[in-house]
C-alpha cells in the first residue's frame, strides 16, 4: 500500500472531471486493459448498494480522455476521511503518465474537505511464474513503478492493513482452463488446494 501525504505545491498537467458509470464501464472496455476486481463496474454498483461514498475520475489531456479512476471515500480517525485507489487503469505503455495523473489526483483532493491522506494500492505485478515449478521472472516495470510513485511523494508501508472496506488479495494467480473439464482442473491443483475446495 502505498501512501500519500499532501504536498500542495505540486500543480496538475492534467484536467480532472467527474464521469458517470457508463463512460467509466466504456473506458474499460474500449482500451482492454487489465483491472482488478474492485476496479470492476459490477463492484462499483455493488459499493454504492452498500453506501460506500465512490467517486469515478477521469483524467483528460487536451480534451482526450487519458485514464480513469474508481475513488473511494473511508472514514479514518472519527472526522476525517482516507480517499483509497485500487490502482489506476493506464496502458503499460504509458507509464510516464504516471506522476502527471497522481498530481492531478493530489490537487483534486486538496480542494476536499477532512482528507487525511491517499491510500493507494496498485498490485501490479512484480513477478511471474509461467508454470508450476518453473522458474521466478521478475517483472522490470515494478522498480520503475516504485520510482515514480517515489517521485510522486508516496512512501511504502511496512506493513499492509485491511479493513472490510478495502480489502485486497495478497497475489493474484491466473491459471489456464480452457480445454480442461472440471475433473481435470481440479486434479491439477496441489493437494491442500483440493482439500481448501473441498471445504469451501
Amino acid at each position: 500500500v502505498m501512501v500519500n501525504v499532501f504536498m500542495a505545491e505540486r500543480m496538475p498537467i492534467l484536467e480532472i472531471r467527474t464521469i458517470n458509470p457508463q463512460a467509466y464501464a466504456e473506458y474499460l472496455n474500449q482500451h482492454q486493459l487489465r483491472y482488478f476486481y474492485n476496479q470492476s463496474p459490477d463492484v462499483l454498483a455493488f459499493d454504492r448498494a452498500q453506501g460506500l461514498n465512490v467517486e469515478l475520475l477521469g483524467f483528460f489531456e487536451a480534451g482526450e480522455l487519458q485514464a480513469v479512476c474508481k475513488l473511494t471515500y473511508l472514514p479514518e480517525l472519527r472526522f476525517y476521511r482516507r480517499a483509497q485507489v485500487n490502482w489506476l487503469p493506464l496502458d503499460p505503455t504509458q507509464l510516464e503518465k504516471l506522476p502527471q495523473l497522481l498530481s492531478a489526483l493530489e490537487a483534486h483532493l486538496l480542494e476536499q474537505k477532512n482528507i487525511l491522506h491517499l491510500s493507494l494500492s496498485p498490485l501490479f505485478i512484480r513477478g511471474i511464474y509461467k508454470e508450476e515449478g518453473e522458474t521466478f521472472q521478475a517483472c522490470p516495470q515494478a522498480d520503475q513503478l516504485d520510482q515514480l510513485f517515489q517521485m510522486a511523494g508516496f512512501t511504502k508501508r511496512a506493513e499492509d492493513f485491511y479493513s472490510d472496506t478495502s480489502l485486497q488479495p495478497r497475489y493474484l494467480f491466473v491459471k489456464d482452463l480452457r480445454g480442461q473439464s472440471e475433473e481435470e482442473v481440479i486434479a491439477s491443483l496441489a493437494s491442500k488446494v483440493r482439500n481448501h475446495i473441498r471445504v469451501a
